[in-house]
C-alpha cells in the first residue's frame, strides 16, 4: 500500500527484499494513480469521518462531503498537522460538528494551513482550548492563503492561556490570512474568542481573522465576543484585527458587517534596573 500519492501521476516503483545479508530487487514497474481527486467533476467523496481524516495523505486533491459529519465521539487530533491543504474541498452544503481541537500542532485549524478551496461549508460547536504555546488559529485554518467561500461556523469558542515571545494570529475563520487570500461569503454566528496572553506575545485577533495580507474580503458578517488580557502591542477588530497592504498589492473589503463584544486589557510592565 502506497500513501501520499498524487492522483493523476505516473510513478515508478521497485520493491526489494533482504536475505543472506544482502538486499535483493525483487521486480520493478510503473503505475499511474486514479483519477479520482484530479477535478471538481470527479472528486474524492468523504462520507465518513475517517475518510475525512485521510485527506492529509493526498493534499492537492478534489474532495466532495457526502455527508454531515458528526465528531462528538471522534478524535480529531488536528490531523494536518504542519501540511499545507492545496487541493479543493467542497463541503456541499453539509455541516460538520463537535470538533474538539486541544493538540497543539503548527497550525489550528480543520484543514491546517489552507493554500487551496475550502467552500460550501457548515461548521457547527467547536472548541479550541489552548494553554500551550502556538502561533496560528482558526476553526477553519489557521493560516490561509487560498481560497474561503460559503463558510458558516456557528456556536463555537476559542480559549488561550499561554506565553510566546512574538506575535500569534486567532480568528474566528483563520488566524493569518496571507497574500493571495479570498475569503467570500462568510457568516460566523454566536462565536466566543477568551484570550489570557501573558510574557512578550503580541495577539492578532478578530472574529474573521486575525490578521490579513493584501487579501480580498467579500460579503462576511460576524457575530459573537472577544475578551483579550494581554501584557504587550494588542491588535483586536470584531471583523479583523489588522489589516495590511503587501507591496502593491492591497486589501479590500466588501460589504463586512461585525456585530462583536470587545473586551480588551493591556497591562504592560516594564521594569529598567541600573546596577
Amino acid at each position: 500500500i502506497f500513501e501520499g500519492l498524487s492522483v493523476g501521476y505516473k510513478y515508478t516503483f521497485s520493491i526489494f527484499a533482504t536475505y543472506g545479508g544482502k538486499a535483493h530487487k525483487m521486480t520493478s514497474g510503473e503505475s499511474t494513480t486514479t483519477t479520482e481527486g484530479g477535478s471538481e467533476t470527479e472528486p474524492k467523496l468523504i462520507s465518513t469521518i475517517e475518510d475525512f481524516l485521510a485527506i492529509p495523505n493526498d493534499l492537492t486533491a478534489f474532495y466532495r462531503l457526502e455527508n454531515d459529519l458528526d465528531f462528538a465521539n471522534a478524535d480529531f487530533q488536528n490531523p494536518f498537522g504542519s501540511k499545507q491543504f492545496a487541493g479543493s474541498f467542497d463541503g456541499n452544503n453539509k455541516t460538520i460538528k463537535n470538533l474538539n481541537m486541544n493538540l497543539t500542532t503548527t497550525y489550528i485549524g480543520l484543514f491546517g494551513y489552507n493554500r487551496g478551496t475550502v467552500k460550501n461549508l457548515t461548521v457547527e460547536n467547536v472548541t479550541i482550548n489552548f494553554n500551550t504555546s502556538t502561533q496560528n488559529i482558526g476553526i477553519i485554518a489557521g493560516k490561509n492563503a487560498g481560497t474561503i467561500e460559503n463558510v458558516t461556523i456557528k456556536d463555537s469558542s476559542i480559549t488561550a492561556a499561554f506565553s510566546r515571545t512574538g506575535q500569534i494570529y486567532i480568528g474566528g475563520v483563520t488566524g493569518l490570512a496571507e497574500t493571495g487570500s479570498k475569503l467570500k461569503d462568510i457568516i460566523v454566528e454566536n462565536v466566543d474568542i477568551d484570550l489570557n496572553i501573558s510574557g512578550r506575545t503580541e495577539p492578532y485577533v478578530g472574529l474573521l481573522a486575525g490578521r490579513t495580507q493584501a487579501t480580498t474580503v467579500t460579503d462576511a458578517a460576524v457575530e459573537g465576543s472577544i475578551t483579550v488580557t494581554s501584557m504587550d502591542t494588542t491588535n483586536v477588530g470584531g471583523l479583523i484585527g489588522k489589516i495590511e497592504n503587501v507591496g502593491l498589492s492591497g486589501s479590500s473589503i466588501t460589504n463586512a458587517s461585525a456585530n462583536v463584544d470587545v473586551s480588551v486589557d493591556v497591562n504592560i510592565t516594564t521594569t529598567t534596573t541600573n546596577d
